[in-house]
């Protein structure tokens, strides 16, 4: 009996003494994996830009159109927007006469809901090659682009009309995309 309370009494020291046996503790490690993320959508309701000749004086001087807000970019990192026509010649039905993708130029401004005026961009000549139009080193959640969509002057399409459509119309698909920069 005395021999059980001994053994008792130990193992309630030992207890006490903090002289566990079992593991004290463990790790672990915790990582954030971060992937890049981007994405580049058309604003508005109206995906078509028109370029429109009425008079003498579009012809003449060129016409040109302003979309607020056109491009809304989302990247988690510098990025490069791209552009590009998806032929290099704009085409009418019926005709075989073209107009050259190069003779409309895009240019790019601020939007209203920019998050970040960081960003550099250059007028660009619209070819079927991918084409460096807007640049920004840092990333954002929320810039938007007004793109101008203008188009050559000085009479150059003075013979591009076809007898017989009203209006002739000659088109191409813009495409837009988004690099990591």
């Amino acid at each position: 009996m005395i021999r059980i309370i001994t053994i008792c009494m130990l193992i309630v020291l030992s207890l006490w003494s903090g002289n566990f046996s079992a593991q004290s503790g463990s790790s672990t490690v915790l990582k954030i994996v971060l992937h890049p993320v981007q994405t580049i959508e058309l604003g508005g309701m109206d995906q078509n830009v028109n370029l429109t000749y009425k008079t003498k004086q579009d012809y003449s001087q060129g016409v040109s159109l302003n979309r607020e807000n056109h491009l809304k970019v989302y990247s988690t990192g510098g990025y490069v927007v791209n552009v590009r026509t998806s032929d290099a010649k704009l085409k009418s039905v019926g005709s075989d006469v073209y107009i050259n993708a190069g003779d409309i130029t895009l240019t790019a401004a601020k939007g209203t809901s920019s998050g970040s005026d960081s960003f550099t961009t250059v007028p660009v000549q619209l070819s079927s090659t991918d084409t460096a139009f807007i640049t920004s080193a840092t990333g954002t959640t929320s810039n938007s682009y007004s793109v101008t969509y203008a188009a050559k002057g000085g009479d150059a399409f003075i013979n591009h009309y076809s007898s017989g459509q009203n209006p002739t119309v000659y088109s191409t698909e813009v495409l837009y995309s988004i690099l990591p920069h």
